[in-house]
């Protein structure tokens, strides 16, 4: 899958790159990190990418609900752990990277990478605008139920004025 990609910053600049991911065995190289799309409707304990071994200790760990791009989403969840790769040694700490993917499409919603042992963020990339589906509009419903319901009155309207012109006129 080819998307498009754009990061808008804090300070209003932006970035935007093309990046390619294969839905079955994932990014070209491993440690990419672009992990952007999976297969959609995992179910727990499946491989995010089973066609890489790579990714093989990456099964899908969870499936919940969360709020992306101002809508409620299935979604799958997958926690990984790597030794950070800074001067590293037996005892360096190890970062947590939680991974989330939309169940419906598999696109990647949400990324939260934290250091052992620290309630310090240090990565929070969240998905916050798609056009891949609508935002939730709790108004929606109730505005498609009155434009429905205000159309049959107008309707009962119009028909009971032309019953009383039928009338008069015999």
């Amino acid at each position: 899958m080819t998307l498009s990609d754009l990061d808008v910053q804090s300070d209003g600049s932006n970035t935007t790159q093309a990046l390619w991911v294969d839905i079955s065995v994932g990014p070209r190289i491993p440690a990419s990190g672009e992990y952007f799309v999976i297969s959609p409707g995992k179910p727990v304990a499946e491989s995010v990418y089973p066609g890489n071994p790579h990714f093989a200790a990456l099964p899908i760990q969870d499936l919940s609900g969360k709020t992306y791009a101002s809508s409620n989403r299935p979604t799958e969840h997958v926690r990984a752990q790597n030794q950070t790769q800074v001067n590293p040694t037996p005892s360096s700490p190890y970062t947590y990277e939680d991974y989330y993917w939309d169940q419906s499409t598999g696109m990647f919603t949400e990324i939260l990478k934290t250091l052992q042992g620290s309630p310090q963020t240090l990565l929070h990339v969240v998905m916050d605008q798609t056009n891949m589906w609508q935002p939730d509009n709790p108004f929606l419903a109730a505005n498609a139920i009155l434009t429905f319901v205000s159309a049959g009155l107008v309707g009962i309207v119009m028909v009971g004025a032309l019953a009383v012109r039928r009338r008069r006129r015999r």
